[in-house]
């Protein structure tokens, strides 16, 4: 990944930001494979606020995380999954996320591929909600009040001293 970054950073095309793990080791690691190349910005672990606000602000994000591959859709930003395979295939079927691994080549083509097509990156920065639109919950209770009601179960009413009709 960091002699991706470092390739296409040389290209002159792209200004990265590369947002740091908290792991201070693999933080030195990284640093020391990025170097002091120019177009890359090594920045400090961030808060999840600030990555949110970053990830919707950037054109393009690469990572391996789970997290990112969970937000990125609903913030409409492109993602390129630095993974053989994935976890959260709702976000690829979705179009804004693709699976492109570890390798060099394929991690250059995809990047140069998007930033040279504005008209593919608009395809994949489509706000979408793969994963739901955080209104499960009322949905499921609204089905089993629902079911409670068909089924004869009548909540007690409150400060009667009711009970219910069966207890479970």
């Amino acid at each position: 990944m960091a002699s991706a970054l470092k390739l296409l950073a040389l290209d002159g095309l792209v200004e990265i930001d590369v947002v740091l793990p908290p792991n201070a080791h693999v933080a030195r690691t990284l640093r020391a494979l990025l170097g002091d190349v120019p177009r890359i910005t090594p920045v400090a672990p961030l808060s999840h606020a600030e990555l949110v606000r970053r990830m919707r602000d950037c054109e393009l994000i690469l990572s391996d995380s789970g997290g990112m591959q969970e937000e990125a859709p609903a913030l409409g930003t492109p993602l390129l999954i630095l993974r053989a395979n994935t976890e959260r295939p709702e976000g690829v079927a979705s179009g804004n996320m693709l699976v492109v691994g570890t390798d060099q080549a394929r991690i250059l083509g995809e990047v140069r591929r998007l930033i040279g097509d504005p008209a593919a990156r608009a395809a994949m920065s489509r706000p979408a909600l793969p994963y739901g639109d955080g209104r499960s919950g009322p949905r499921i209770a609204a089905i089993i009040v629902d079911w409670l009601e068909v089924h004869g179960f009548r909540p007690p009413v409150a400060g009667l001293g009711s009970r219910p009709v069966a207890n479970w």
